[in-house]
């Protein structure tokens, strides 16, 4: 995997990671921006949720085999994907006054079309390998 994909992985992580100790350490705070209400305990549920995804986040910045994490990438795209339509379909749930609705919604696009993007580029890459090499053979 390019540097420039694993670093990105390593902000976003870092990020993701920031926001999962919030909602698991400080659950009052982030129940008063989250874009939709949640009790100290679906806050750490959501904390744990978004940990495990900063742990692929993570796991992406150190593998340099694309072929490591060609399936991790797979299942954070459908989990972004189900993120993004379950927002769609509840939109009206949220609480659109609170700014940290604005910053989850924009943060989950980036991250869905960063993901996707670098999926499919890097599939590219891969594929055009193989047909080089089984053309060599």
């Amino acid at each position: 995997m390019p540097t420039f994909v694993r670093r990105i992985a390593f902000v976003f992580g870092v990020l993701v990671g920031s926001v999962a100790l919030a909602l698991i350490f400080a659950p009052e705070f982030m129940a008063s921006v989250w874009p939709w209400p949640i009790k100290p305990l679906s806050s750490r549920a959501l904390g744990s949720l978004f940990l495990a995804a900063a742990t692929v986040q993570f796991a992406a910045a150190v593998e340099r085999r694309w072929s490591a994490m060609r399936i991790a990438v797979q299942s954070a795209i459908l989990w972004l994907s189900m993120l993004l339509v379950s927002t769609v379909r509840a939109f009206d749930q949220f609480d659109t006054s609170r700014p940290g609705m604005w910053m989850f919604l924009a943060f989950l696009g980036i991250e869905w079309s960063l993901a996707t993007g670098s999926y499919m580029w890097l599939e590219s890459k891969r594929k055009r390998a193989e047909s080089v090499i089984g053309s060599a053979r």
